[in-house]
C-alpha cells in the first residue's frame, strides 16, 4: 500500500504541476492578450494624435505665413493711418489759426467801422460847416469873376479856389 500511495502521490503531484503550469500559461496569455489590446488602442490613439499634430502644424505654418503677410499689411495701414492722423491734426491747427486770423480781421474791421462812425458823428457839424463854406466860396468866387470881367481886371482869387477845392476833397 505504501507503493500504491507513493505512485498515487507521484501521479497526483505531476498532474498538479502540469495543471498549475497550464494555469500559469493561460494567465500569461490572457495578460499578453490584454496588453496587446491596450497597446493597439494606444497605438491607434497615438497614430491619430500624431496625424492631428502634423495636420495642425501644417495649419500653423500656413497661418504663420499668412500672419506675416497680414502684419506687413497692418504696418502699411498703420503708417497710412498715422500719416493721415498727423495731416488731420496739422489741418486742424491750420484751420484754427485761419479762423482766429479771420475773426481778428473782422474784429479789427468792426472796430475801425465804429471808429469811423464815431469820427463821422463828431465831424458831421464840421462837414455841414464846410459845405456852407464851399457854397459861400462858389457864390462869391462866381460874383468876383463876373465883376473882374466887367471891370477888365484880374482878381487874385486862386487861393480861394484852392481852399474851396481842398474842402471838397475833404468832405
Amino acid at each position: 500500500m505504501n507503493t500504491t500511495n507513493v505512485i498515487f502521490n507521484k501521479l497526483f503531484s505531476e498532474e498538479a504541476t502540469k495543471l498549475a503550469t497550464q494555469k500559469v500559461e493561460l494567465g500569461l496569455i490572457d495578460d499578453l492578450n490584454k496588453a496587446l489590446e491596450e497597446s493597439e488602442e494606444i497605438s491607434k490613439f497615438l497614430k491619430e494624435g500624431k496625424g492631428l499634430i502634423e495636420r495642425d502644424e501644417k495649419f500653423i505654418t500656413k497661418d504663420e505665413k499668412e500672419a506675416t503677410k497680414r502684419q506687413a499689411i497692418q504696418k502699411k495701414a498703420d503708417d497710412i493711418f498715422f500719416k493721415a492722423q498727423d495731416e488731420l491734426s496739422n489741418a486742424r491747427v491750420r484751420k484754427e489759426e485761419a479762423d482766429k486770423k479771420v475773426k481778428s480781421i473782422f474784429d479789427s474791421i468792426n472796430e475801425l467801422r465804429k471808429s469811423i462812425a464815431s469820427y463821422e458823428k463828431k465831424t458831421a457839424p464840421l462837414v455841414k460847416k464846410a459845405q456852407r463854406q464851399i457854397a459861400i466860396f462858389e457864390k462869391n468866387i462866381s460874383k468876383a469873376n463876373k465883376m473882374a470881367q466887367d471891370l477888365g481886371v484880374k482878381l487874385p482869387i486862386a487861393k480861394y479856389q484852392k481852399a474851396q477845392d481842398k474842402l471838397k476833397t475833404l468832405i
